[in-house]
């Protein structure tokens, strides 16, 4: 479910900023703005370190932009892969099987209906990163 990546990041540091401890402002900031969160990469878990990082370049505030190149352990499922499921939940409303594992919420597809605790594999149909709630909803049919 989690795997290493590499993701861009623009990082701003203030003039004050600028000093010899500026990489490990840079990654206490990347963290606290992305660590535990949904962004458009996906759930990002934790951040490991800067990989590389750009020059920087000097905006008309005298703020300074970086482009950042992070390690990070990330979540982001995409359509088309096959998952593993253990049913934990059953949606009430449509009267589906659920599978809830943070930061996944599963919606699954079957003519079969299913127990809470049976596994089964599905392939991902349809994706949706909630931002607010901080989870990757997605649709799977079941194989």
């Amino acid at each position: 479910m989690f795997k290493k990546e590499i993701i861009e990041y623009e990082c701003m540091i203030e003039p004050i900023e600028l000093n010899e401890k500026i990489e490990i402002i840079m990654l206490n900031k990347a963290k606290q703005h992305l660590e535990n969160k949904c962004t458009g990469f996906g759930f990002i878990k934790q951040i490991f370190r800067i990989s590389k990082k750009s020059d920087g370049r000097i905006t008309n505030d005298g703020n300074v932009i970086f482009t950042l190149f992070l390690e990070v352990l990330i979540c982001n499922p995409q359509i088309g892969e096959e998952i593993e499921c253990e049913i934990t939940d059953k949606d009430d409303r449509i009267g589906k099987p659920m599978m809830k594992k943070e930061p996944l919420l599963v919606v699954l597809f079957s003519k079969h209906d299913y127990e809470i605790g049976d596994k089964v594999i599905g392939k991902i149909t349809d994706k949706r990163i909630d931002k607010t709630n901080n989870m990757i909803n997605l649709l799977v049919d079941v194989i």
